[in-house]
């Protein structure tokens, strides 16, 4: 099944934590006008189908540089469905970013091409990483061993938030979730 999306109560101290640290980060990666855009929680079940979850292909979220800041709230191990990062990928200039399925890569490409790593970690662990790089939700269509409940925390330029705030349809990965 789909994985399920949720604004959490509560979230105040975290944001505000998130917000004092990552985007200092964010700024110094994106540039001085980068801000926290929005958050999401979502669990992803044990069994991921592809034909409902396309984030289980590798692919870009088709909006140019951006950073996800992802907060593990279960342990993630390679049987939890991990994000598979192929690395150096982020610094591509993609031919088109209008399509879903043009940004969709297969598994022998991107394994072929790059050095594939996996975000594995704790619980309260996480990462940072920029959303133009090809990545993918592992372990779709397969049972893991366990469900991968995650916060992640959006950062873009300003200009690029107020644009995607604006369109309605077909946004890159990530539309939904609680805007700050």
């Amino acid at each position: 099944g789909l994985p399920s999306k949720k604004t959490i109560a509560g979230m105040a101290p975290l944001i505000e934590h998130v917000h004092a640290t990552v985007t200092r980060i964010a700024q110094a990666y994106l540039g001085a006008d980068a801000e926290f855009d929005r958050y999401i929680a979502f669990r992803l079940r044990s069994r991921l189908d592809l034909a409902e979850y396309p984030a289980g292909y590798y692919h870009h979220d088709r909006c140019g540089h951006r950073l996800k800041a992802y907060l593990f709230l279960t342990h993630v191990n390679e049987t939890t469905h991990p994000l598979r990062i192929a690395l150096g990928s982020h610094r591509t200039l993609y031919f088109k970013y209008d399509d879903l399925y043009s940004s969709r890569f297969t598994n022998s490409f991107v394994e072929a091409n790059y050095q594939v790593v996996s975000m594995t970690g704790a619980q309260g662990e996480g990462f940072i990483f920029d959303t133009n790089a090809i990545h993918k939700a592992d372990g779709a269509g397969q049972l893991g061993q366990g469900q991968r409940d995650v916060i992640c925390f959006e950062f873009n330029l300003h200009n690029k938030s107020a644009r995607m705030r604006e369109l309605v349809a077909d946004l890159p990965c990530g539309q939904e979730g609680q805007r700050v």
